[in-house]
């Protein structure tokens, strides 16, 4: 009887463990097929919506497009929220992306006052966060977390290169700066002045502006005022201001007295399509440029250009690169940076190998084309020349710097590398 007994409790053990490994197996199985949900935070309406619409079309690319909406046998699906450039809104997405919508992880924000306002709240609950513009040198530098990633540059790396190319490359030493008044335009305003300061310059007047204001006039005629002690005038622009400046500046008819420099947001691809040829002869420098004469960017223009049906600018390139960091591999199996990085911000973030992008260069906006693509030189920057489609006001010429030390935060060899500040 004793043995039938043992017998039978042995025969129920067996089939508890067994029941038990089945369940554990379904699990399994069940969290491999579970999709990766990630968040889309990034500004769609307000003073911000060109930007974060166009990032989204480049995280769009690269997960539907190159990634076939997928990765390590799991879909990925993307949730798309509008922080719209305010901190209190996008404080209140972040929460319904992470408690209600259950993300995995968050790509965004653009807005530096949004970004600094989420970073307590996805620290604290270990949310994985790539930023895919805001620009706050604080996020990666004293307020630094390792939940927190950006995978674009901070203020000052932003502008540290145009600081120097203003004074040690173009030689002038009396300008006056056009900013935006919050917390990325204080700060690139500042870091640009610190490195123009640094490389030779001498007198800065500066002029800030609402996020987002449309009549500029008051702004300008401050610096029409100042114009016969200026050697040039610096433009630190982006979203409605930008190309309401580009245009103002004609009108009022400073264009042809004196230099108009600005950062490359201010005169790119998407604003240039509305202010024509009243762009012409403005210098600027940026990271990116899709007329890039490289393998990589070429593939991306193309793969951009047969999705969107028209050629990328500096944000969707922004979006692209920060969805190419999140994935374990890149496009077509080549290797990403996500399983090689293993420390948060703070620590230095490379681009990969697929990132089309390059070092910041001068472009001057001309009238003439230039024939031929443009060649790397000995610092792997872009090439003297470099043509561009469309209007006359979108061929540019890239300007190299002279053979001296790049500036602050790049790099010679991997022109796409990235330290945070």
């Amino acid at each position: 009887m004793g043995q039938k007994r043992v017998a039978r409790l042995s025969r129920m053990l067996v089939g508890l463990v067994v029941a038990m490994a089945l369940a554990g197996a379904a699990l399994v199985a069940q969290a491999q097929r579970e999709p990766i949900r990630i968040g889309l935070l990034n500004a769609m309406t307000g003073p911000l919506a060109v930007n974060g619409t166009e990032i989204n079309e480049g995280i769009r690319l690269y997960w539907e497009d190159e990634m076939s909406g997928q990765v390590a046998g799991r879909p990925v699906r993307l949730l798309v929220e509008d922080e719209e450039g305010k901190a209190d809104v996008g404080l209140t997405k972040v929460r319904k992306l992470v408690e209600a919508d259950r993300v995995h992880l968050i790509l965004g924000p653009v807005s530096s006052a949004v970004a600094v306002a989420i970073r307590d709240y996805v620290h604290e609950r270990t949310i994985p966060t790539i930023i895919t513009q805001a620009t706050a040198n604080n996020l990666t530098a004293e307020k630094a977390s390792p939940s927190v990633f950006r995978s674009a540059m901070s203020s000052y790396q932003q502008e540290a290169a145009g600081g120097w190319y203003v004074a040690a490359k173009l030689g002038h030493k009396r300008i006056a700066v056009v900013a935006l008044d919050y917390v990325a335009g204080h700060e690139q305003a500042d870091g640009f002045i610190k490195a123009f300061r640094e490389s030779g310059g001498q007198s800065v007047e500066k002029v800030l502006m609402p996020l987002g204001a449309m009549d500029v006039a008051p702004y300008l005629t401050r610096v029409q005022d100042k114009a016969p002690q200026l050697d040039a005038v610096v433009a630190i622009l982006w979203g409605p201001s930008a190309p309401q400046w580009v245009k103002a500046w004609n009108e009022y008819g400073l264009k042809g007295k004196l230099p108009l420099l600005t950062l490359g947001e201010t005169v790119n691809e998407t604003y240039l399509r509305s202010v024509g040829d009243t762009a012409l002869g403005v210098v600027s420098w940026l990271s990116y440029s899709p007329v890039l004469d490289t393998g990589e960017n070429k593939r991306f223009v193309q793969a951009f250009n047969k999705k969107f049906r028209k050629d990328p600018v500096y944000n969707n390139h922004l979006g692209y690169l920060a969805a190419d960091r999140l994935s374990p591999s890149g496009p077509a199996g080549r290797p990403g940076t996500a399983h090689r990085r293993g420390r948060g911000a703070g620590a230095e973030s490379r681009s990969a190998r697929s990132a089309p992008a390059r070092p910041p260069t001068g472009r001057r906006l001309r009238g003439a084309p230039h024939r031929g693509p443009g060649t790397p030189d000995a610092r792997g920057l872009a090439g003297p020349r470099a043509r561009r489609r469309g209007s006359r006001a979108r061929r540019a010429s890239l300007r190299v710097p002279p053979g001296r030390a790049p500036p602050p935060g790049r790099t010679r060899r991997n022109p796409a590398r990235i330290h945070a500040a």
